[in-house]
């Protein structure tokens, strides 16, 4: 006699998607503790995670013709704080080749763009030597600062994506969209206010942050996060 079995295994995918994100955004923190507790068949893992992400912010990024980490070479070297010290570099790769930059230009933008949606990944190990060094106290294995940075770098992700559909509106609308520098900075602002939000209330249940070295442990791998996404374009 064959008896038919509910309840064993892990649940289907797309409930454990829905649990995931929903713990990750609602509870930050919540994820990578419950990760490192050995809670996984519930959740998606952090790795996984952070792909999926990643895939969506792809997505969002060839619906609205946008490219968030990519830097095109104008803006290198006319409205970077690096545009000085780069230029050399810029001008002898130029002679190098044996080409003109309205010719390399082109170029560069096309391999910079592809790269910058498939390198994102670069980012975390910063990120989790960061966010080691800041939350040294807690005695946290190495692991766990790499969850702790797959999740929030997921959030993230999450969060642009969020910010390429008001982008995508405010053209609908016939808005300038990121041709204009205060839209451009402006949700760049609130991206950096939300990211740091998410990282001040996640390094409690992760770090125990408490009281005022929570904040200011928070606005440090805010920072911190700030420099390693500057440094990624």
């Amino acid at each position: 006699m064959f008896v038919e079995v509910h309840g064993i295994g892990p649940p289907p995918l797309d409930a454990r998607l829905l649990r995931t994100v929903r713990l990750l955004v609602r509870h930050p923190g919540e994820l990578t503790v419950r990760y490192l507790q050995g809670a996984r068949k519930p959740y998606i893992g952090p790795i996984a995670l952070f792909l999926l992400a990643n895939v969506l912010f792809v997505a969002m990024e060839a619906l609205t013709d946008s490219n968030v980490f990519a830097t095109h070479l104008a803006q290198h070297l006319h409205a970077q704080p690096w545009s000085g010290w780069i230029d050399p570099f810029i001008e002898h790769r130029v002679a190098e080749l044996h080409t003109t930059m309205a010719a390399y230009a082109p170029k560069f933008d096309k391999a910079v763009a592809e790269h910058a949606k498939s390198l994102v990944v670069l980012m975390v190990l910063p990120f989790a030597l960061v966010a080691a060094l800041v939350y040294r106290r807690s005695r946290q294995p190495f692991v766990a600062h790499v969850a702790y940075s797959l999740h929030f770098h997921a959030f993230m992700l999450l969060s642009l994506c969020a910010l390429l559909g008001v982008l995508a509106i405010d053209v609908w609308l016939g808005g300038p969209g990121l041709a204009s520098r205060v839209f451009d900075n402006a949700l760049a602002l609130v991206h950096l206010v939300v990211c740091g939000i998410y990282l001040w209330f996640a390094s409690k249940p992760v770090y125990g942050a408490t009281g005022l070295s929570r904040a200011v442990q928070a606005i440090a791998l805010t920072f911190g996060a700030m420099l390693t996404f500057l440094g990624y374009r």
